[in-house]
């Protein structure tokens, strides 16, 4: 443990050292680079659709896993592994599935998000919107 957190300070200092330590902007595609009013705010719209699409991940996500014969497999490994292994279901894959389902999500999310990131200076909640 202590070597991996090691070797992970090193690659990022080796990762500043060679690409520089100031973040750099990316602009979002022409589709999504407006921004719309609501009251006296202007919101961007590539924001608007982040919350969008994280919406419609939620009920997704809820749907699959209430519904779905999937999401009844899991449900049954994180009830009853036990049970769920004597049904002969391998809650070894299934565990995975979601570890690598569950990564999937935060890559996606980061993928989506870097626009909205918090780690630039000057960043404040009231940054998310203009006046």
């Amino acid at each position: 443990m202590l070597a991996t957190l090691g070797v992970a300070y090193i690659a990022g200092d080796l990762f500043s050292t060679v690409f520089g330590a100031e973040p750099r902007s990316v602009d979002p595609p022409r589709a999504v680079a407006g921004s719309v009013s609501l009251g006296d705010y202007q919101y961007p719209v590539y924001r608007l659709g982040f919350i969008a699409v994280g919406l419609a991940v939620v009920v997704g996500l809820f749907w699959f896993v209430e519904r779905s014969r999937v999401g009844a497999v899991v449900r049954a490994v994180v009830a009853d592994p036990g049970m769920a292994a004597a049904t002969g279901l391998r809650t070894g894959m299934v565990r995975a599935g979601v570890v690598v389902g569950g990564g999937v999500l935060a890559v996606t999310a980061g993928v989506l998000g870097h626009r909205s990131s918090a780690h630039r200076r000057g960043w404040t909640p009231r940054s998310w919107c203009t006046r």
